[in-house]
């Protein structure tokens, strides 16, 4: 089963909050074209966790301004494209942070934050692709 979430304005606030959440073994998702803003400490704008597959995420507009808070965050997923997204992060804020993965590709996104990249344990066959830190 898949979802489309598309051409969203979404903002959350509080500490932990998550703009878009996917969770499990759900496959072939996109998220495309959401403006996505978080005000919190340690809050995510996109989550993405635990046996996912084959995801798309591209064309997004992420500002975060909670300390310690991810753009996107990724763990234990497989096959995802993350394209063409414009991330904006607060102090010691991560981009794009990626764990337990493989076969996925990081393309062509812009990045201003603390942390740029971070990528942890197990990565298989991930590419990464034409950055741009701002």
């Amino acid at each position: 089963k898949f979802n489309r979430i598309i051409n969203n304005n979404i903002t959350t606030s509080g500490s932990q909050s998550v703009g878009v959440y996917l969770f499990g073994q759900v496959a072939n998702n996109t998220i495309s074209n959401n403006k996505i803003t978080t005000h919190g400490e340690s809050d995510y704008s996109i989550a993405i966790i635990t046996g996912a597959t084959a995801n798309t995420i591209v064309d997004n507009i992420l500002n975060i301004y909670g300390d310690s808070s991810f753009g996107l965050y990724l763990a234990s997923d497989n096959n995802t494209i993350i394209r063409n997204n414009i991330l904006s992060n607060g102090p010691n804020g991560f981009g794009i942070y990626v764990s337990d993965a493989s076969g996925g590709l990081i393309n062509n996104n812009n990045i201003s934050t603390f942390h740029f990249i971070q990528l942890y344990l197990h990565l298989f066959i991930f590419r990464i692709q034409t950055i741009a830190f701002l």
